[in-house]
């Protein structure tokens, strides 16, 4: 005996759509959409549960930003701190001018 049933669950957390063929004497589930309503928290929680290739693998999940963003991203933030703090070509100048005598004074004490 076979019978086919589409059942709609929902409460309080759990929102599923499911497909039973159940076939004498062992029913099969089919979930084809579910919508769970956790919290961070929770999430953390199943996440600390599993076990290290699981993790990395959601951690590879994540980190799936193509690396020209991220080297985009890192440019954009060097030239922002070039810009805040540009020195003139005369400032950089007597800088290493002011180095090389300090380094020029203990060498030669």
């Amino acid at each position: 005996m076979i019978t086919d049933l589409d059942v709609l669950f929902v409460s309080q957390n759990v929102n599923a759509r499911c497909h039973f063929k159940e076939v004498m004497p062992m029913a099969a589930v089919i979930i084809d959409q579910v919508k769970v309503h956790l919290t961070v928290e929770q999430l953390l929680s199943i996440i600390q549960q599993l076990s290290p290739e699981d993790k990395e693998r959601i951690r590879k999940e994540l980190a799936t930003e193509p690396w020209e963003n991220r080297l985009d991203a890192l440019l954009r933030s060097v030239r922002s701190r070039v810009e805040e703090n540009e020195m003139q070509e005369e400032e950089i100048i007597a800088e290493v001018e002011s180095v090389r005598t300090a380094h020029y004074d203990q060498s030669s004490h």
